[in-house]
């Protein structure tokens, strides 16, 4: 009978899901203060803000598969997860700054330009933060466990985002270039920090290496699974 893994310690569990707070944090004003502030205080428009928005979004399209990929096939003394993130947390945190503290007379190629690389730096981060945490145990439960530990900062990290207005006494609707400077520069400080703790304090997987499986295999087997199926369609009509 095999043995059942000894269950990760709270202080482990709390060190990796920390980083999902100033993550839920610096995305939400992405969707949320980002697209008005742009339109209206810097003067681009509706329409040709959402056009610059979507088009580095469809980005993504093409580089998370390719993220993904590189990934799983990276390997280095330090771990295959551990060095996208160290790479993407500067790069996140210069590109949300760019967009969230512009200049005077910045136009759809700024908006685009810095976009997209916080879409590109957000995808090396976020796809490698959760992988660690589904190979951090094998166990059934245990991945529950992580998963909400990870989830609950996410949640304590967008409530307080979202709050952020009302703490600080602002007007979200004409004061939003005061409230993404702020966010910009929490999540800076908060993100290396919460980023240290992932690092240094939460065990390297065991990963026995395996074949890659083919792409068309992959699909074959995603398409017959059906639970797989109905968490993909929620997630579309989530982001949809």
């Amino acid at each position: 009978m095999a043995k059942t893994p000894a269950p990760l310690t709270l202080t482990t569990l709390l060190a990796y899901g920390a980083l999902g707070l100033p993550l839920a944090a610096l995305n939400l004003p992405l969707y949320v203060y980002l697209p008005a502030f742009y339109a209206e205080e810097v003067g681009l428009g509706l329409t040709t803000v959402g056009l610059v928005l979507f088009a580095a979004r469809l980005l993504d399209t093409f580089t998370d598969p390719i993220i993904g990929e590189l990934g799983d096939r990276t390997k280095t003394r330090f771990g295959r997860r551990r060095p996208w993130m160290v790479v993407a947390c500067p790069l996140l945190i210069v590109a949300s700054l760019m967009l969230f503290i512009p200049g005077d007379g910045v136009g759809p190629v700024y908006l685009f330009m810095w976009t997209t690389l916080a879409y590109l730096a957000w995808t090396m981060m976020i796809l490698p933060f959760t992988a660690l945490g589904a190979e951090l145990s094998g166990d059934y439960h245990e991945r529950s466990r992580i998963a909400g530990a990870r989830e609950g900062f996410v949640v304590i990290g967008i409530i307080l985002a979202a709050a952020l207005p009302i703490m600080l006494g602002l007007d979200a609707e004409t004061e939003r270039g005061e409230i993404l400077a702020v966010l910009g520069w929490s999540m800076a400080v908060l993100t290396p920090l919460a980023l240290l703790a992932v690092l240094f304090m939460t065990p390297e997987p065991r990963i026995v290496d395996s074949q890659p499986l083919p792409l068309k295999e992959g699909l074959r087997l995603a398409w017959q699974n059906g639970p797989f199926l109905r968490l993909i369609a929620a997630y579309l009509l989530n982001g949809i």
